[in-house]
């Protein structure tokens, strides 16, 4: 999920990614922060979350820099 700001030039992204496919699971949540317009060839945001594995992990926080890019894609369902 993401939004901006009323200006436009703050954006904030949310996302959860779940990986439950292996003998252990996976999961986490962030969310990142970036300033619009994308550039041409990206632009840098950070974000801060959350992981956790199971079974028995505790969890994880984190913060990193991520790498935005804009795409053009069209989507058929």
């Amino acid at each position: 999920m993401g939004c901006t700001s009323a200006n436009g030039y703050d954006v904030i992204l949310q996302y959860t990614s779940h990986d439950w496919r292996s003998n252990t699971g996976y999961f986490e949540t962030g969310t990142c922060r970036l300033i619009a317009p994308l550039a041409p060839d990206g632009k840098n945001g950070s974000c801060a979350g959350t992981y956790l594995t199971s079974p028995g992990g505790s969890p994880v926080h984190f913060y990193q820099l991520a790498h935005f890019q804009y795409c053009d894609v069209d989507l058929q369902f």
